[in-house]
């Protein structure tokens, strides 16, 4: 089983000549359930991670300049395509924190979320205030919801859960915890879900991202449109978000940076191996004849990795690509290794 991430940022793996560090976010490919079970085998879903369990978390543990952007999905699915494009465009990774209600409504919403490699995580399924439940009707929000998104999204929220309204205390935090989910809060509200109507706007959005600005900063956004004036402040307000967040230096990670250690081995064919760790995707059935992958290096930021071909050229998996020596390799040369900053 996972051990907490504590001092997670400045971590390494160092093996057999290929080597990564893995820690936490969304796999951008459609093999993102392969690698997850491989990533989880020895995961425990009726219990919690450990050294997660007892609290909620409202911020990501670390002294590293990274930002975990969290979206709401329950009332409409209004924002989705815009979020999504975006994020595609920006090669950033986000976690989205879906109701039960939400994936039946919208269910080709929801699987577009899962397919784009997005990290999900469960909202209960009608969100209720979770001070108000007996504790089996909080252990069935929790539970069902979690079904609901996996036949739906065809992605498993475990081990993430967000209370409905952050509407929760010692106790509620207790029984979300037995049946082994972990409640993640936010460090900010963007409040964009108030809408134009609400006196809010873009520049609004921005400054209160920037303003909480801080290392594990957790964003809570909204996928869904204002009822009143139709808005969709958070989706258009994304880029700029962005922009901005990196400009000081933040790169960017899901909630998965909240879980433990572990690795990923390379083979020459292109595979990534994950033993203890999140799985990202890898070039497995993609390698042109006579290039083979000969390193891989982990980005301590993102949690993801990169895989360096002996051609020179280098594939990222959730992590920021910046380049490659494809096509500019003298004649009987080529790349025998890599490291990650």
């Amino acid at each position: 089983m996972r051990a907490h991430a504590t001092g997670w940022t400045g971590r390494f793996v160092a093996a057999l000549g290929l080597a990564a560090l893995l820690l936490g976010a969304c796999a951008p490919t459609a093999k993102v359930s392969e690698g997850r079970r491989a990533a989880t085998v020895a995961a425990d879903p009726a219990s919690p991670p450990p050294g997660l369990a007892g609290r909620q978390w409202d911020r990501i543990p670390t002294n590293a300049k990274v930002v975990a952007l969290t979206f709401d999905a329950g009332a409409n699915a209004d924002g989705v395509p815009s979020i999504l494009a975006t994020l595609r465009q920006q090669h950033v990774p986000a976690t989205f924190f879906l109701t039960g209600d939400f994936v039946k409504a919208f269910p080709a919403r929801a699987r577009d979320i899962a397919a784009a490699g997005e990290r999900v995580g469960d909202h209960s399924v009608s969100h209720p205030y979770f001070a108000q439940l007996t504790d089996a009707q909080i252990r069935a929000q929790v539970v069902d919801a979690q079904a609901q998104i996996k036949a739906s999204a065809g992605a498993d929220p475990w081990p993430w859960f967000r209370f409905p309204y952050g509407d929760h205390d010692a106790h509620t935090i207790a029984v979300v915890n037995s049946v082994g989910f972990v409640p993640v809060g936010w460090t900010v509200d963007t409040l964009g879900w108030e809408g134009t109507s609400g006196g809010i706007s873009v520049a609004t959005v921005v400054s209160r991202v920037l303003g909480a600005l801080q290392p594990g900063e957790i964003v809570l956004m909204h996928c869904g449109s204002n009822p009143t004036d139709h808005s969709t402040l958070d989706a258009a307000a994304l880029p700029q978000v962005i922009s901005e967040l990196r400009a000081r230096g933040y790169r960017f990670v899901t909630v998965d940076a909240l879980m433990g250690l572990g690795y990923t081995i390379s083979t020459s064919d292109g595979g990534a191996h994950s033993f203890g760790a999140p799985w990202y995707g890898s070039m497995a059935g993609k390698l042109v004849a006579g290039v083979r992958v000969v390193a891989i290096a982990g980005d301590p930021a993102t949690g993801g990795y990169w895989l360096a071909k002996s051609d020179g050229g280098v594939e990222a998996f959730n992590a920021p690509w910046y380049g490659s020596l494809r096509g500019r390799l003298p004649t009987g040369v080529q790349v025998t290794g890599a490291a990650g900053r």
